[in-house]
């Protein structure tokens, strides 16, 4: 796009801030495994991926710093919890290691396709960003992946926490798939396919639950709206941790 109005900057900031939020938080959330991973080559591979997820999230709190909002330090220290747009999914605190697999395989599978999606917007700052992002988003996918496998073939135990993790993970996903205020801001960027990629997931994650030998599972998504700023209690102690050091010298230089 050639012209950036400052009605098309208002609107990409709305579209990108969720999937710079969705980023950061699982960054954090990831990080809380570090020491507690299956392994050591999972932990030093987790913490490789925890990093990667929260640069994602700085690249992206850059682009939007670039386009009038707050610098990335401000974005992460200085907004209230209503003012994160981060989905439900990402959010859950650290359970065992079958929820914590469901959980980043079906957010990766989902966020894979939608920066491919956003690579069709016509902001040069955002194209630098994704040519980074994009290249380390492939590899966290497949690792994802490949730990679903090895729990889906890892025995009966194994296989049916899974199932069970899956069918919990699934109850949180409504709000992935909602854009809240920067709904409307698509078609200003030409990224109208942005709000219909539920098919396309479904499409990719079914076949692939389905060569595991896993059942769909069937379950009523939860009503809260994290795009909206609708975020429970375990948020706010995520984010009082994630802000503790600044609070104590907030005019500091950090």
């Amino acid at each position: 796009m050639e012209t950036v109005t400052p009605a098309h900057r208002e609107a990409l900031a709305d579209i990108l801030l969720p999937i710079a939020d969705d980023a950061w938080i699982a960054g954090q959330r990831g990080s809380e495994w570090l020491g507690m991973a299956p392994d050591l080559e999972e932990d030093l591979a987790l913490s490789s991926i925890s990093q990667d997820a929260l640069g994602h999230a700085q690249l992206l709190y850059d682009v939007l710093a670039e386009l009038g909002n707050r610098e990335a330090d401000e974005q992460v220290y200085a907004r209230p919890a209503s003012g994160w747009r981060h989905c439900r999914l990402v959010q859950t605190p650290r359970q065992d290691w079958a929820d914590f697999v469901a959980r980043r395989y079906c957010y990766e599978t989902f966020d894979d396709l939608r920066l491919h999606a956003l690579a069709g917007a016509g902001h040069a700052p955002l194209q630098s960003a994704l040519a980074k992002i994009l290249q380390e988003k492939l590899y966290h996918v497949r690792h994802f992946d490949t730990w679903l496998q090895t729990l889906a073939w890892g025995g009966t135990q194994s296989r049916a926490r899974l199932q069970e993790a899956m069918a919990g993970v699934f109850s949180e996903l409504g709000d992935l798939f909602s854009w809240g205020q920067g709904a409307s801001a698509l078609a200003m960027w030409n990224l109208t396919a942005l709000s219909s990629l539920r098919p396309l997931w479904e499409s990719r994650v079914r076949a692939r639950l389905e060569q595991l030998g896993l059942e769909w599972p069937r379950v009523a998504a939860k009503k809260s709206d994290g795009r909206l700023g609708e975020h429970g209690p375990e948020f706010s102690d995520l984010l009082a941790e994630m802000t503790s050091v600044r609070a104590m010298e907030p005019a500091g230089e950090w």
